[in-house]
């Protein structure tokens, strides 16, 4: 039954939208009060429906009911599935990050031990602290990565999409924390075959990994590579053709990129596809819209976007200086919100450092964490 309704709750997304799926999670909550009422359960089977049903509460925006559930859960009993979305929704705030830190611990432990942890609970962790890479999951990540990393090569390479949807999570983050590595991961990836790309999350992970390769190596014959791959996807999300027009927009074919990325409907997403906006408009001489866009990105960099904040303003240096406006005071309060030299030598002089010729930044959280399984 639990599955049964996750999997009508993916197949109304996919065929009808946001809107249909919390419509009819609404009418079915009642399920779990009556699974809940079962006689003669275990332990596990009375965790593995309140999991069920947070994550149900998770979904129609009901997060701290959603997240005092997981608590109780793991309380009761040590489900790793439900520490891990623990993991997620601690580790966006401060105060959460010992927290979530532990429950991390936890269940690289298990992994370690050979407790229950499955792949694809792995991959998903080590997406969620890839996130996390420059707040509190660093350390754990310096010690574990080969053990992610490894199990999210060894996915892709027998055709589990997680896997390639793992290994962008990994370029993604390698590309700004240590770009020197990108190749090496490259270099393991195993081959593409029409049976291992034969889905939209694979391939579409597939053209991300080519893209930030590209970047990385200043290659473009990876960015042809990303645009075919993009061109094969049989219904892209936001996400993906977003990511499709970026492509666009970095071998300059700006009026293409323009056409997709203005057909994108996407709240959650809204303040990276509003910069990639900017980013061809300003390209296409469109100013006084280019300005709006990265208005609209810079005011929605607060709370947990906080870290995408420098990016987004050095866009609106960019516009402004076509504008002939002044930009000083993005340029000392973007200085003020990062340390990474790549995006503090072209704050600073005005020139571009080669990983920010065409910028790639990271998914925002609810665009990545939630398509992993847990």
């Amino acid at each position: 039954m639990l599955e049964t309704i996750e999997a009508k709750a993916r197949f109304l997304k996919h065929t009808m939208g946001e809107v249909a799926v919390t419509s009819w999670l609404n009418s079915v909550m009642q399920a779990y009060g009556a699974l809940a009422g079962m006689a003669d359960q275990s332990a596990r089977q009375v965790a593995e429906i309140k999991h069920h049903q947070a994550k149900v509460l998770r979904t129609l925006g009901r997060d701290s009911e959603a997240e005092e559930l997981f608590q109780e859960v793991v309380a009761s009993y040590p489900l790793n599935d439900a520490k891990l979305q623990l993991v997620r929704s601690l580790g966006l705030r401060p105060e959460g990050y010992a927290a979530a830190k532990q429950y991390a611990t936890d269940i690289i432990a298990a992994k370690l031990e050979d407790a229950g942890v499955s792949p694809s609970l792995l991959l998903a962790l080590g997406d969620t602290l890839n996130l996390a890479r420059k707040t509190w999951a660093g350390e754990l990540l310096d010690q574990h990565e080969e053990m992610f990393l490894g199990e999210a090569l060894c996915s892709a390479g027998i055709g589990v999409p997680q896997g390639y949807h793992s290994l962008a999570n990994f370029v993604r983050a390698l590309i700004w924390h240590a770009p020197e590595r990108v190749e090496g991961v490259l270099a393991r990836l195993p081959e593409p075959t029409p049976l291992m790309l034969d889905d939209d999350q694979s391939r579409g992970a597939y053209a991300e990994i080519m893209m930030i390769a590209a970047q990385a190596s200043e290659n473009e014959t990876y960015l042809s590579q990303a645009l075919q791959a993009f061109e094969t996807l049989q219904s892209p999300n936001a996400y993906q053709r977003r990511k499709w027009g970026e492509t666009l927009y970095r071998l300059d074919r700006f009026i293409d990129a323009e056409a997709i990325l203005e057909t994108i409907s996407d709240d959650p997403g809204r303040p990276w596809l509003a910069h990639n906006l900017s980013q061809v408009k300003l390209a296409l001489g469109k100013l006084p819209e280019a300005l709006a866009l990265i208005d609209e990105s810079v005011t929605a960099a607060v709370g947990a976007n906080e870290r995408y904040r420098s990016s987004f303003l050095l866009q609106r240096i960019k516009v402004k200086r076509a504008l002939q406006l002044d930009a000083s005071a993005d340029i000392a309060e973007a200085l003020s919100f990062t340390k990474h030299p790549g995006l503090r030598l072209p704050l600073k002089t005005g020139v571009h450092s080669p990983i920010l010729k065409r910028q790639i930044y990271a998914a925002p959280p609810t665009s990545v964490v939630r398509i992993a399984s847990g």
